[in-house]
């Protein structure tokens, strides 16, 4: 997912735990277990990145979608479309959503705008996209690849539901950062159909052992190759990893040197394999307009047990549709226990891919009015606290149903990106709630640190402890 024209920013990790809260339910008791497990970073084309981890993502947010149905007859519970969501608070939540209307068609696709709810570090947007053909493009897994909204600093668009009868499908957008724009205008670009994933592909027309007879690879340094775009897909017990100087020394295949078509993919051909540094190592090529991926390569027993499986997935080389794809031209994967062709006598290669259905375009747009900041309190603090390891004076923090922000001075001292600040809150009846780090950004010597928790009862709030300092609320 993809949010153009807005690439600059880039959400933290910690950014991403927060907006992992927002997954949509399944019910209950699963929405605890699951609700700081979903999105993935947005990330520009520069920043390294695991691909195996953007196609988890992925998977993951097929499989948390919600069983629940919107009733989409122009009027909409915003306390159903909340429960769903964000679980047993919805509908404390509810309360301060705004409905929101607007929208566009394009190319038979209806865009229509549905509630935004705003504090002092994020807006989250609810709309939905509805296929007024019969041609079923949308679906419960498909995907918006280009989306934008003219304020924040970056965020994530993620499906929430799909409704097969009237091809409606709705999505959630959480925009990070604070605005003080009275008005938004969010507009998508481009959309993915559902994905599918097949499993053991198992290649039997390839002869590896055959291949292997006649052919020695070429290499060619890492460092020649790694250029502008890099991606890497890297098990638990590989040598390597997304840190250059594991991979210094490393020699890759050089490209295009065997041109074998694949059983069952029509996308991706093998482009070279052979031994460097003592490894064997598989080099494929991606079609330019695909958006599919390899996401693994084992290497089979006649019984179909695995006998190797890659450790390392290295992805590289810029093309024409990387900037929707976010996919390399080139992956060599590398089984770093195979030595020589004696120990790939018998064995046959198998893979598991995840294919996407066909990319659509146009430009679907709505322009709204940013809702107020939730009711919140402003708690007066007015003494001086460590906060991102500098002592600061702290004149008030403000507290939302969607987490805690506190102002300050940074006196020019960068501190954007600790992650060693902490808080909680105590309610009234005793129970106290652990809050999630979620950003330290700037403005000048405007210094924000915001905390977050899926749904905070502030009514319910006796006290909040910053970096255990206790602060009363009176």
């Amino acid at each position: 997912m993809m949010e153009y024209e807005n690439k600059k920013f880039e959400l933290s990790d910690l950014q991403v735990d927060n907006l992992l809260q927002y997954a949509p339910a399944f019910n209950e008791e699963q929405s605890e277990n699951i609700k700081h497990k979903f999105y993935s970073k947005t990330s520009d084309k520069h920043k390294r990145r695991s691909m195996r981890k953007t196609v988890f993502a992925v998977i993951l947010a097929a499989a948390l979608l919600s069983i629940s149905v919107l009733a989409y007859a122009g009027v909409f519970d915003l306390s159903r479309i909340y429960n769903m969501v964000f679980g047993k608070n919805g509908e404390y939540l509810s309360q301060y959503g705004s409905v929101m209307d607007g929208g566009n068609e394009s190319d038979g696709i209806k865009l229509n705008l549905i509630s935004a709810i705003k504090d002092d570090t994020k807006l989250i947007i609810f709309f939905s996209l509805t296929d007024l053909s019969d041609s079923n493009r949308l679906g419960d897994s498909m995907e918006i690849r280009e989306w934008h909204i003219d304020q924040g600093t970056g965020g994530n668009c993620s499906i929430v539901d799909y409704n097969k009868d009237t091809q409606t499908a709705t999505f959630m957008i959480t925009s990070m950062g604070a605005s003080t724009n009275k008005t938004a205008t969010m507009s998508i670009k481009s959309f993915l159909e559902a994905l599918t994933f097949k499993k053991d592909l198992v290649q039997k027309e390839i002869d590896i052992n055959t291949i292997l007879s006649d052919h020695i690879a070429k290499t060619i340094p890492y460092s020649k190759v790694k250029g502008d775009w890099f991606s890497g897909g890297f098990a638990p017990n590989s040598k390597y990893s997304n840190h250059d100087d594991s991979l210094n020394n490393l020699n890759m295949l050089l490209q295009d040197e065997l041109s074998i078509q694949l059983t069952g993919i029509d996308w991706a051909e093998i482009s070279n394999m052979g031994f460097t540094d003592n490894e064997f190592h598989i080099q494929t090529k991606r079609k330019t307009d695909s958006f599919s991926n390899i996401m693994s390569m084992n290497l089979l027993t006649e019984n179909g047990d695995v006998a190797f499986g890659s450790e390392t997935d290295i992805g590289y080389g810029d093309h024409e549709g990387m900037k929707l794809s976010g996919l390399s031209l080139y992956d060599e994967f590398i089984f770093q226990n195979i030595h020589s062709i004696s120990q790939l006598e018998g064995l046959m290669l198998s893979m598991d891919v995840a294919e996407y259905g066909a990319y659509h375009s146009g430009d679907w747009i709505a322009t709204f009015k940013v809702p107020e900041p939730m009711t919140k309190l402003d708690i007066s603090v007015n003494r001086n606290l460590i906060l991102s390891g500098h002592n600061v004076f702290i004149d008030k923090m403000n507290i939302s149903p969607l987490g805690i922000s506190i102002k300050y001075n940074s006196q020019g001292i960068k501190t954007e990106g600790n992650t060693k600040d902490t808080a909680f809150v105590t309610y009234k009846d005793g129970t106290v709630i652990n809050l999630q780090f979620i950003s330290n950004n700037s403005t000048g010597d405007e210094q924000t640190l915001g905390f977050s928790y899926p749904i905070l009862e502030i009514e319910q709030i006796a006290s909040v402890n910053i970096n255990g300092i206790e602060i009363s609320i009176e």
